[in-house]
């Protein structure tokens, strides 16, 4: 189900982020009702908010596929992400630098994360003293398990991009695309001994 959903058209997966955008949003404005708040103005307001937020999604989503190759390849390194394996059709020189983005956000994440997620607890810890309001019991809960999930998440996968990294590097210049492997229209077309070169 996760798979299909990465796999979506751009704009599909904008409709679909949109939409989950606006329900969790109001269903927040339900559950915790502002005081003395125009309805009309709220759900505008959250409205733009959802907009706002698609579209900077998109934009992240529309620049990974492109560094990555495409949609299908950058599918393809999320799950070999899931097992830590390079694939024998794995193209070096798209899949390195995406890799070593990706060990660069988790290096970062592995501090910053954290950190965040407790600063997050603290405030809502604050807010609910001073408004006694329910849903920051939520929201301490909320931050602490992402905190931790964060920490756990990044000891598992840290260590998997960079068994990944050495691979791809020990390949090197002398990686050739498999002849038996099959062809998804992201990797390059290896020349045969003998062609004459197009130029």
């Amino acid at each position: 189900m996760l798979e299909r959903f990465r796999n979506l058209p751009i704009w599909a997966l904008a409709v679909v982020m949109f939409v989950v955008l606006v329900v969790v949003r109001g269903g927040i404005d339900l559950v915790d009702p502002p005081r003395h708040t125009d309805w009309p103005a709220q759900l505008i307001g959250d409205a733009v908010y959802a907009v706002l937020l698609t579209a900077l999604l998109s934009v992240r989503v529309s620049i990974a596929r492109r560094r990555a190759g495409g949609t299908s390849a950058l599918s393809a390194m999320r799950r070999s992400l899931n097992t830590g394996q390079v694939p024998d059709d794995a193209d070096p020189s798209t899949w390195t630098p995406m890799l070593e983005r990706w060990e660069r956000q988790q290096r970062r994440s592995a501090w910053l994360a954290p950190v965040l997620c407790a600063v997050l607890a603290l405030v809502s810890v604050w807010l609910l003293t001073q408004f006694a309001d329910p849903i920051g019991i939520a929201l301490v809960v909320l931050w602490v398990a992402l905190g931790i999930w964060s920490v756990v998440q990044t000891r598992r996968v840290l260590p998997r991009i960079r068994r990944m990294l050495d691979t791809l590097r020990a390949r090197g210049s002398a990686w050739t695309y498999p002849a038996d492997a099959p062809t998804g229209g992201t990797a390059p077309a290896q020349p045969q001994a003998g062609a004459p070169s197009p130029h």
